[in-house]
């Protein structure tokens, strides 16, 4: 081999080396340029957990505050609900009282006309064996109505 064919080749072998080099430079940029994108992804991710941290630290303030206005609230809810349950109680026991008043007149209504009625029916009980006490022995026996005792 000559000199110039080694210079050549040393030559080609150089730029082959330098483009080699050139691309793995710029594959690195490539994965620079990637890690700072994540790194600009991170912040941002980073700052939005930040400032959701600060929101859900705001609301937990706010809700604790409603909270205490809620048990405040259920305080008064129960104080009114005695109140209530006081005046009607006395006014439902007014109104039970006058119904069971009402009951009770209807009761001896019915009881008074229950005891008419009864009377009536011994009366014509009485009357239907006297007949019976008065038919001849002969009938009484054909139709099954031998006992002359009272049925009351």
């Amino acid at each position: 081999m000559t000199n110039e064919t080694a210079e050549h080749t040393n030559l080609e072998s150089s730029a082959h080396r330098l483009t080699e080099a050139a691309e793995l430079i710029e594959r690195f940029r490539s994965t620079i340029s990637t890690l700072a994108e994540f790194k600009a992804m991170q912040a941002k991710a980073t700052d939005a957990l930040e400032n959701s941290n600060t929101a859900l630290g705001a609301l937990l303030e706010n809700l604790a505050g409603i909270g205490d206005r809620g048990k405040e609230l259920i305080v008064a809810l129960e104080r009114s609900t005695k109140s209530a349950e006081a005046m009607f109680d006395q006014s439902t026991i007014k109104t039970i009282k006058s119904d069971l008043a009402s009951v009770n007149d209807t009761v001896v209504a019915f009881q008074n006309q229950v005891l008419t009625e009864r009377d009536e029916a011994q009366k014509q009980l009485a009357a239907l064996q006297s007949k019976i006490a008065a038919m001849p022995e002969r009938v009484r026996k054909k139709y099954g109505m031998l006992a002359t005792e009272p049925l009351l």
